[in-house]
């Protein structure tokens, strides 16, 4: 019988805690352990009834032979005593007399009597009274033997083996116990009169009581547990036995289930090899609007677009709205999103090279990472019919800020602080993209009518951080690049995009960049030594510390950038988003035009 716990979803074999509660019930689960339904409890009583049935035949044909050899031998030993009655082996043999008819009574009322009329429960009554007189016998040759050696090796010898072959009853072996000590103690008192020895007997009477109690408890408790268990199991066994027919209904429904899908898949087939050879023709002719495009690149030919045409059977051309350094924008219809988009064409004489398309991908990719408002997204790439490369941009309504600058003079520190908290929300969520912008400047910020009112564009040249894509190569505008930039470091991260923001502020507020002169003067890192500051006339010392941190020259004060970016966008957290008729408009300025995009072979060292 093995002490396996109780499954944790027995419900059948075990009783639910609110089915039996009270006094009684806790004081079942304590001497019992696992608390059984009724039905399981019938089926623990018979087990357990034909356990002890079993065990008490084979003790008791093992006993009766000790008993009557016991008689015979301590008999003739008690001859030549002249005080019989008082006499050691007088009262064993006395004892072992006396218990062969008691013993043989208690195993026929057990083992083999069936009565018919008498009450329920009378065998485990038996069963008990049978454990309880083989208790009594150890008990009364124990104390006999406190005559002799004072040893209680009988009363422990039938004390553990009645609650290891017998299942009884806690209660019955508690009260049981609690008779045999009894009677051992006073026993021992009467007998054995040196008080050492008396506790020395006694000690171990009592240890005795209590791992007899334990082990008829925990023989008890293994055994309702292993019947719990098992009646759960045939419990579970039978419903799957029930289910079986359901579960064969089930197949069978889904086999032809399943027959049906396959013959929907073969129906089908032949509308797959029509999609496939679709696809393939679709694959061909995007080759030769490749092979068409590469040519024409190759040739340097400038195709350009007129009012009216139709780019890639989808956008209806209206207007050209600018020109980049490596394409064309254009109003357009998309007659698929039905709305009005910006179209970006890739011009065939800005560069013979196959960085172009990368770049040219590139710009698309990082844009179509970025999902802000304040970011102009990439709707759709694609390539036309006559090899052109192009991108479908939201249209954002505004006006280039460089346009602004050209219009007027130094702004109001107000205007330049929510321009810059704009474009620093921006700059916010590209970095935390992953992207770095690499050529923040006026020309790639629209100021707009509506919210948001200050919209960055042309991730051509950005970069994913932390690659080392454009090694050697200086890219982005001179006059706001970083000096990190300027040496082509593979280390250029969020910070450069800092130090342009910083530039721009600076142009706002005092109408003229940080830094001027020409292309080879502007990338010349040491120029960069001595940002000049704004005064306390042209803008607040808060807003000019804040500009002078974003234009830290040393790359290893870079830190003092990112805090100057954070400063910002808590800024912009401050502040309302401001629309373009909120931004006041410049007085005058003399722009010197160098503001074009260079991407160079950085110089040897």
């Amino acid at each position: 019988m093995g002490a396996d716990p109780v499954p944790g979803d027995v419900t059948a074999a075990v009783a639910s805690p609110t089915s039996r509660s009270g006094v009684r019930a806790a004081y079942r689960r304590v001497v019992h352990g696992v608390t059984l339904a009724d039905d399981a409890e019938v089926v623990y009583e018979r087990e357990r009834m034909a356990l002890n049935r079993r065990n008490i035949r084979v003790v008791t044909l093992a006993t009766l032979a000790l008993h009557a050899i016991s008689v015979v031998v301590y008999a003739r030993q008690a001859a030549d005593w002249t005080d019989v009655p008082r006499s050691f082996h007088a009262t064993v043999a006395w004892v072992h007399l006396l218990a062969l008819p008691l013993v043989t009574t208690l195993a026929a009322l057990v083992s083999w009597v069936e009565p018919r009329r008498w009450p329920p429960g009378w065998r485990a009554w038996a069963t008990d009274l049978y454990a309880f007189a083989y208790l009594m016998i150890g008990a009364a040759l124990s104390i006999n033997a406190q005559r002799l050696n004072g040893n209680v090796n009988v009363y422990t010898i039938a004390s553990l083996a009645g609650a290891i072959a017998l299942r009884q009853r806690t209660t019955a072996v508690i009260l049981g116990q609690a008779a045999g000590v009894t009677a051992m103690v006073i026993g021992v008192l009467q007998v054995q009169h040196a008080t050492p020895l008396r506790m020395a007997a006694l000690a171990p009477v009592l240890a005795v009581a209590v791992l007899t109690i334990v082990l008829a408890r925990a023989s008890v408790a293994a055994m309702r547990a292993e019947i719990a268990a098992r009646l759960t199991i045939e419990r579970q066994r039978a419903e799957l036995a029930t289910n079986h027919d359901a579960l064969e209904r089930l197949n069978g429904d889904l086999e032809r289930r399943v027959q049906a899908q396959v013959a929907e898949i073969v129906a089908r087939a032949g509308e797959i090899d029509r999609l496939n050879h679709h696809l393939r023709t679709q694959v061909i002719d995007r080759s030769r609007q490749l092979a068409h495009a590469l040519k024409a690149l190759g040739k340097g030919e400038a195709l350009p677009l007129a009012p009216g045409v139709t780019l890639d059977g989808r956008v209806e051309i209206r207007e050209q709205i600018g020109v980049g350094a490596m394409g064309e924008v254009y109003r357009g219809a998309d007659r698929i999103l039905a709305r009005d988009v910006a179209v970006k064409v890739l011009r065939a004489d800005s560069g013979v090279s196959t960085d172009l398309w990368v770049r040219f991908a590139a710009e698309a990719e990082a844009a179509a990472a970025i999902h802000h408002p304040a970011v102009v997204p990439t709707l759709h790439v694609g390539i036309a019919d006559d090899g052109r490369l192009y991108q479908l941009q939201e249209l954002a309504d505004g006006v280039p800020l460089s346009r602004l600058l050209e219009d007027g003079g130094p702004w109001a520190p107000g205007a330049a602080a929510r321009v810059g908290a704009g474009l620093a929300e921006a700059l916010a969520a590209a970095h935390a993209a992953g992207i770095v912008h690499r050529d923040v400047k006026p020309g790639n910020v629209m100021v707009g009518t509506t919210a948001p009112a200050v919209r960055l564009l042309d991730f051509g040249v950005s970069k994913v951080l932390g690659s080392d894509a454009d090694a050697g190569i200086v890219v982005g505008t001179p006059a706001y690049m970083a000096p990190e930039q300027m040496t082509a470091s593979t280390a250029v991260d969020a910070a450069a995009d800092v130090y342009a923001t910083g530039v721009v502020l600076h142009e706002l507020i005092a109408g003229t960049r940080p830094f001027v002169g020409g292309t080879a003067t502007l990338l010349d890192p040491a120029g960069r030594a001595a940002p000049p500051r704004l005064s306390a006339q042209e803008a607040p010392p808060a807003l000019a510390a804040l500009i002078q941190r974003c234009l830290a020259p040393d790359p290893a004060r870079a830190a003092d950038r990112g805090r100057a970016g954070r400063r910002a966008d808590r800024d912009r957290r401050r502040r309302r988003r401001a629309a373009a008729h909120a931004l006041p408009r410049p007085r005058s300025a003399t722009r010197d035009g160098s503001g074009a995009t260079v991407r160079l072979r950085a110089p040897d060292a």
